[in-house]
């Protein structure tokens, strides 16, 4: 089973990815910072990556970076709640 990576630090968020990928046949894991966010991608390797691009410990082109250094072949995308970002 595909594994997404959800990174943002609102738990509405998380679980409304969870809500919509609930019927997919995905496993859905979520981090609330960058730091988090790291360990489950060297830990886990998951398929895919949602960012959010304001994180509390790190901006999301920090861990971006971070994740590519791990592992440059996962995609990351980037998203943000933020509409002057």
């Amino acid at each position: 089973m595909p594994t997404v990576l959800v990174v943002d630090d609102e738990p509405a968020i998380q679980h409304a990815f969870r809500r919509a990928f609930r019927d997919a046949d995905l496993d859905i894991v979520t981090a609330g910072t960058a730091a988090e966010a790291t360990l489950a991608v060297d830990v886990g390797r998951p398929d895919v990556v949602v960012l959010d691009v304001h994180l509390p410990d790190a901006t999301g082109l920090e861990t971006y970076r971070r994740i590519r250094a791990i592992d440059a072949r996962i995609p990351v995308i980037l998203i943000t709640g933020h509409g002057t970002t």
